[in-house]
């Protein structure tokens, strides 16, 4: 037998289908069982999603799970494909990408850190974790005298901070933000209640980072286990290249702490292990002051011109440290995972951008700027002395640069370690790259490699997206504007013509420099990915005291969303998704909402985004397929609508609690993210627009209320750093801007009901027709709703079926029963997850009803010991009884007729080795020692034990299991001593399944195809058409009047070649720009004229013609001779002939003027009314700049002189 459909290999329990939520393996009271390994799942090419209400997809590369019993660590790539930002620094492992792995704990800065004290920082002032009480009354909100001293601190109130900071977390599928409230408590912002612990002494010294910070935080989840964020080398520090009085090892910020170590109810911890890494800077430009030649240079690129004023107003630089993940370990898979980096040889800053920030003080830099150990206690630079000379301060080059180094991951090695401490490789995962000294650097493939076998595992990546040929090169850092959100807009911070122009506005397919359009799979199947610009024709104005939506024409924004995915099989069919932006029953009319219009102030810039993460979210997106059939998608936003006759809220954050002064940036406010962005519904339609089946989703908010919410005062005391004119340093000033108050929100929104609509054939329902409700003849409808409790967990169920019937389900959790001891010690421990109780019925009916037991044993471990059913009659039965061991490991389990079910693992109880049918543990302690029951041996002839068990207990069915290095099973033999054989392949994944005499009964081939496919799709390449009106003799198209279209690439497909492909853009759009051009163009007169040249050989002009109202003249050249050379007066101070027009009906009506820079300096020609040309030299620039008399020079451009 051959399979396709293939499997992950798991060890795990039949789940009791009463209970809806998820558990651990013992939790269920049912008994183990192993399932048969099944091979590892293997893509075949990406079904990419995407978050519609964004736009972005979601693209990732699987490259490693590690199962656990608690939970699963998922090793993996992800893309963030929403734009090509020129200041965005690549990760470790290239531009867009991040590893997923472990987790983190970012800090978003609130005025001052708040561990703020005199005695930490060498901020003056105090930190929210000290000052939190004085938010702590009815009129919180009021903001005081800056300058009067507060009573209880003995600060004054500009020196005490009344903004909590903000933390934001995200590990293994939990997401959320917590925050210090106004009575000193940690609340958290998360849909799963998780629970947060700090201890005082947590803030203590360490490394060389500030004296005193935030050191550790752990976090539990809603099963108890716990996951510890920080600790030594695990924290990320920052702080601006001029800390206050130059101090800079006081002057870092902790504003990262990655998770250390997880800590599992039961079971063994897993361990992360950091690095810290080489220093990293970063820079940014306000772009607002001219830029200004640098002296002595005459080129034209960035290199040659000073940004503005630097540190005397316009660019500011920072400095991070950061940490690099080197290992995991995981004892209970006896698994090691090591990552291995070196340095990037991509793009980085040039020296100019540390050294102009004293550009006007003649390029003296002061010895303390920058002036610490950069290499100190950094095990990079212990392995690498050459760089270590560099950024040596005693013996480095003098080169700021060089204290500066990005490090890139070039492997992610697996070992598994045996029972006799043998090492095995079992996966080998290495990155390579697309690296220049003068771009970004870019993931080109991941190869996953087995020690066994000779064809690695590729992904390779993409990024040859066609652009328009002026947008094609990448600029360097601190180059360019970028639009109002941080997207490339072609516009240069160096180019005065630039910044007159709009250097803010969004710049069509500009975003799109850089961006991934292509994966190729291990199997040579593949996915292209077409984007285009973000649009927008509603946007949220700025306002105090209302809110509401303002609508506008269809605009463009910065920023990309995708605009197809074609997924190419290695075999049969492409498949493609077509993504449209557009409102329900409004031709062509955006769905795209602008949460802000762009504005700017120093102090922040994060009101310019929605907490999504973009600036433009969709009410409604299509998501249209290759028969023409669609889903549309309708999201929660602040528009709202109608739909099955009932209103949708619109969702506006709520205004600030209380404001004065003037905040023309955009006052703070309540935001309410957490609701938007949920679907609300979703219409399946066929290729006619007609619904077959609608989906409907309603939500509530769950702990809406001042009590859980944090107070913070932004009180606007802004500190602001600039040049002392005494010291020629830094001192401070702070100054009042206006004042908010607002909350930091820490609800939920779940999902509280679900209405499916199927509509039948007498349906005439079409998709633009949904606001009302389908008549009841025409649908069969059936719903679910949810109710949850404070703590956001789900405790009633209902459904309602096509038929009426109504099923009902009611879960209770430890925190409902604090009667009982064991309640109040699983809620201390945050098990909050774990049901107690659970019905269900239908219509009224009691069905069954499950009450869970459960025990703290060895004072350590609570673990579900019993389960009591009851049934329709009120008749009940103990159906299941459990006993655990010393590490508590589930040993034994009893049914309610008296059965058990005993269970050996091996050492540390990692493994199970055998189920031994209809025998108790205290059988089995008759035979055996506590140690092998509590996994304590290490190494055990399992074979003699169970065979010795087996003839002690005749009646009892032993079956055992055999595993290899990596915990896979090779051999399971069941109770009548038949074995069966599982066989890997080099790649490691199963191949076959073996009977007892090594026939082979099932088998299993992955679709792996080393070789390219032919199965080829093409896009067409970036396209501008043009086309010009059609002229009578003697005329041409006027000036301005050309038609053209730009055609973006990804706009058509071809399966025959990228001609094809490109020649479609001809066939669909060049009659479209010809009649735009013959209806909107016009013509111009265009004759030839006589011209005639002076008697002087040695000037020459070769053309002239009339040109609408303009005269044109087409060439000059001087040769310069000793007769005539450009010393001559007559170029200086007076004119030279060049030319006579002879024709004189052409001839100006007035002398007229034109200016030409030629050689670096200005010269005037001129046409009098007597139809003579001359030529001076106006204006001297640079005399050594006239090329020699040999040379001669020549106006090679067309001179156009008006007639009137």
């Amino acid at each position: 037998m051959k399979k396709k459909i293939l499997l992950c290999f798991t060890i795990g329990l039949i789940l009791n289908p009463c209970i809806t939520i998820a558990q651990d393996q013992e939790s269920t009271g049912q008994k183990i069982n192993i399932l048969t390994p099944n091979a590892e799942s293997f893509r075949i090419y990406g079904d990419i999603p995407v978050s519609l209400y964004t736009g972005i997809p979601q693209i990732s590369i699987p490259l490693h799970t590690i199962n656990l019993d608690h939970s699963n660590i998922d090793i993996s790539l992800n893309y963030h494909a929403s734009g090509f930002k020129p200041e965005n620094h690549p990760s470790w492992v290239g531009l867009g990408w991040n590893l997923n792995i472990g987790g983190v704990i970012n800090r978003e800065i609130k005025n001052v850190v708040d561990e703020t004290s005199m005695e930490n920082t060498i901020d003056n002032g105090l930190g929210f974790y000290y000052s939190y009480s004085i938010l702590n009354k009815n009129n919180w909100y009021i903001p005081n005298d800056p300058m009067s001293v507060n009573n209880e601190f003995h600060h004054r109130y500009c020196d005490i901070d009344t903004q909590p900071d903000v933390f934001s977390f995200n590990f293994l599928g939990y997401s959320g933000k917590f925050y210090i409230n106004h009575l000193g408590e940690w609340i958290v912002e998360c849909d799963a209640p998780v629970k947060i612990l700090f201890d005082d002494q947590d803030i203590q010294s360490g490394e060389k980072f500030m004296d005193k910070h935030f050191r550790k935080f752990t976090i539990i989840d809603d099963k108890g286990v716990k996951y510890i964020f920080g600790g030594e080398n695990a924290i990320e520090y920052s702080q601006s290249m001029f800390p206050k009085n130059s101090n800079y090892e006081r002057g870092w910020r902790a504003v990262s702490w990655y998770l250390k170590e997880i800590i599992p109810p039961v079971g063994e911890p897993v361990y992360f292990n950091y690095e810290r890494g080489p220093y990293q800077s970063t820079f940014s430009c306000m772009g607002k002051y001219k830029p200004q030649r640098r002296s002595g240079s005459y080129q034209n690129t960035m290199y040659d011109y000073v940004l503005g004023d630097y540190i005397h107003g316009g660019v500011s630089g920072s400095i991070m440290s950061p940490v690099y993940l080197t290992s995991i370990a995981c004892p209970e898979k006896n698994l090691t995972i090591s990552f291995e980096t070196s340095r990037s040889n991509d793009l980085i800053y040039p020296e100019t951008n540390y050294r102009d920030f004293f550009y006007k003080d003649g390029s003296i830099i002061p010895s303390y700027f920058l002036g610490f150990n950069v290499t100190a206690n950094i095990p990079y630079f212990q392995r690498n002395p050459d760089d270590e000379r560099k950024a040596s301060l005693s013996t480095g080059t003098g080169q700021f640069k060089d204290r500066f180094i990005w490090l890139k991951l070039n492997k992610i090695v697996l070992k598994y370690t045996d029972e006799n401490n043998l090492e095995t490789i079992s996966k080998n995962i290495q990155f390579s790259y697309i690296e220049r000294p003068d771009i970004r650097r870019k993931l080109s493939s991941v190869s996953i490699l087995y020690p066994l076998s000779i064809n690695p595992e590729t992904y390779t990546f993409e990024y040859s997206y066609s652009l328009p040929p002026n947008m094609i090169k990448e600029p360097e850092y601190l180059s360019e504007y970028t639009d109002n959100w941080g997207y490339a807009n072609n516009k240069f911070l160096w180019k005065e013509e630039d910044q007159k122009n709009r250097p803010k506005t969004s710049e069509k397919e500009r975003a799109k420099l850089a961006i991934l359009s292509k994966i190729i799979y291990p199997t040579k199947g593949y996915s292209m990915f077409v984007f285009e610009n973000h649009d927008y024709s509603a946007y949220v104005p700025i306002s105090e005291n209302a809110n509401y939506l303002s609508y506008t024409n269809n605009t463009f924004a910065g920023g990309l969303r995708i605009k197809k995915i074609i997924n190419v099989p290695q075999t049969g069919e492409y498949t493609i998704k077509e993504y449209s932006y557009l409102k329900i029953n409004r031709d062509n009319v955006s769905s795209g909402i602008l949460h802000s219009n762009p504005a700017y102030f120093i102090s922040s810039g994060d009101l310019l985004f929605d907490n999504s993460g973009t600036h433009i979210t969709y009410s409604s997106v299509q998501e249209k397929y290759k028969n023409g059939s669609f889903k549309a998608t309708h999201f929660i936003t602040e528009e709202g609508g109608l739909r099955l006759g009932e209103p949708i809220s619109s969702v506006f954050d709520d205004l600030p609690v209380y404001t004065n002064g003037d905040w023309k940036a955009g006052v703070p406010r309540s935001r309410r993210d957490i609701e938007r962005g949920k679907v609300s519904d979703e219409y399946y339609c066929d290729s006619l627009g007609k619904i077959y089946k609608s989906i409907h989703y309603s939500y509530v908010n769950i702990g809406k209320e001042p009590s859980n919410s944090i107070r913070t005062l932004d009180p606007a005391y802004m500190t602001v750093y600039y040049p002392g004119q005494d010291d020629g340093w830094l001192s401070v000033d702070r100054y009042k801007k206006g004042a908010a108050a607002h909350y930091y929100y820490c609800y939920a929104n779940k999902l509280s009901s679900i209405r499916e609509i199927q509509y039948n054939k007498n349906s005439s329902f079409f998709y633009g027709n949904t606001a009302t409700m389908p008549p009841a003849s025409d649908i069969i409808l059936s719903s679910k709703s949810m109710e949850h409790d404070e703590n956001k967990q789900l405790v009633k169920e209902s459904t309602i079926n096509s038929n009426g019937n109504i099923n009902e389900t009611i879960i209770k959790y430890p925190y409902t029963e604090l009667t009982q001891s064991i309640f109040s010690t699983m809620v201390e421990m945050n098990m909050l997850s774990y049901p107690i109780y659970q019905k269900t019925s239908v219509n009224n009916i009691l069905l069954k009803l499950y009450e869970y037991n459960y025990s703290l044993l060895n004072n350590k471990y609570v673990q579900l010991t019993s389960i009591k059913e009851t049934f329709r009659n009120n008749t009940s039965i103990i159906s299941s009884e459990l006993k655990y061991n010393t590490i508590g490991k589930l040993i034994e389990v009893k049914d309610y007729t008296g059965l058990h079910q005993s269970y050996l693992w091996d050492y540390k109880g990692r493994n199970v080795k055998a189920i031994l049918n209809n025998l108790s543990v205290d059988d089995l302690k008759r035979e055996i020692s506590d140690n092998i029951i509590n996994c304590s041996i290490q190494n055990m002839n399992w074979n003699d034990l169970l065979s010795q068990l087996q003839i002690k207990f005749p009646n009892s069915y032993i079956k055992s299991y055999n595993y290899n290095y990596k915990g896979n099973i090779v051999k399971i033999t069941a109770e009548n001593q038949i074995s069966i054989y599982f066989e890997y392949n080099t790649d490691e994944k199963l191949e076959s399944i073996k009977d007892q005499n090594l026939n082979t009964t099932e088998s299993y081939f992955y679709k792996y195809n080393p070789e390219f496919i032919n199965n080829n799709i093409y896009l067409n390449e970036f396209t501008t058409i043009s086309a010009d009106k059609l002229c009578a003799v003697g005329y041409i198209p006027a000036p301005g009047s050309r038609a053209t279209l730009d055609i973006p690439a990804g706009t058509y497909i071809s399966t025959v070649s990228q001609a094809e492909a490109n020649q479609k853009v001809w066939d669909q759009h060049y009659q479209e720009v010809k009649d735009i051009a013959e209806a909107q163009g016009s013509c111009i007169i265009h004759e030839e004229i006589s011209l005639s040249n002076t008697t002087n050989s040695n000037i020459q002009t070769f053309r002239a013609y009339i040109e609408g109202d303009s005269l044109v003249i087409g060439y000059i050249y001087l040769n310069w001779t000793d007769a005539f050379n450009y010393s001559s007066p007559n170029v200086f101070n007076g004119s030279v002939s060049v030319a006579e027009i002879k024709d004189r009906a052409y001839i100006p009506t007035q002398t007229t003027f034109v200016d030409y820079e030629m050689y670096g300096n200005i010269w005037t020609i001129w046409v009098e009314y007597n139809g003579n040309v001359y030529i001076r030299l106006k204006q001297m620039n640079a005399s050594n700049m006239i090329p020699r008399w040999q040379d001669g020079f020549q106006i090679g451009s067309d001179l156009c002189f008006p007639l009137n």
